[in-house]
């Protein structure tokens, strides 16, 4: 694993931040599974870091929204922006497509767990070991730990990060979070908070 430079402040106070890291041992070609709802973002978001870190990939859209992304992929093709062979697509059904993967390569999926656990069980992809990376009807939480107390940064922020979620779009994105866990010396506070960040959300 190779730091790609330094960490990046996500948050005013700078407590909460990121870093990049790349896995230089994975050269193959990204395969790209995604689901109906996220014809475009969902293609832009992944081929972005796998076409930087100079990998190809293949997108392969949920069948009822294909047209979308299909539009997408020749847009890019024809506007001559990348070597050829960088981006391919595959429309309709993937049939063998994990029957071909290998080590060096990486699945990356968005839909049903269903889906997901067959493409885990796949014969080719345990054989080879192969890399899935797998976001299958995402229960996601946000976890306040102990050591944060009511009206910290931090507090403060996981109060407006919950708001957000449950407004943004009425909660109805596949990302939202869906459980909270607090200490429950901090659950009273956490509640009280968040009506009070509700009543001014919804006052403008």
């Amino acid at each position: 694993m190779l730091k790609e430079g330094a960490s990046i402040a996500l948050s005013k106070s700078k407590r909460v931040r990121r870093a990049a890291f790349s896995d230089a041992r994975k050269k193959g070609p990204r395969f790209f599974i995604n689901a109906f709802n996220f014809p475009a973002w969902g293609l832009c978001e992944k081929a972005a870091p796998a076409l930087l870190s100079g990998v190809p990939i293949v997108v392969k859209p949920a069948s009822p929204t294909a047209w979308l992304a299909q539009r997408m992929v020749e847009d890019i093709v024809k506007a001559d922006i990348l070597p050829p062979g960088a981006i391919s697509i595959i429309c309709g059904s993937a049939r063998e497509l994990l029957a071909h993967v290998r080590e060096e390569d990486i699945v990356s999926f968005t839909g049903s767990a269903e889906t997901a656990a067959r493409i885990r069980s796949h014969a080719n992809v345990l054989r080879r070991s192969v890399r899935a990376n797998i976001e299958a009807d995402s229960i996601n939480s946000a976890i306040l730990g102990p050591d944060v107390a009511p009206g910290t940064d931090l507090f403060d922020l996981l109060v407006k990060e919950v708001v957000r979620e449950m407004t943004l779009k009425a909660g109805q994105k596949c990302t939202a979070i869906r459980r909270v866990l607090v200490p429950a010396s901090a659950a009273q506070s956490l509640w009280r908070c968040r009506h009070y960040a509700l009543g001014r959300h919804e006052s403008g």
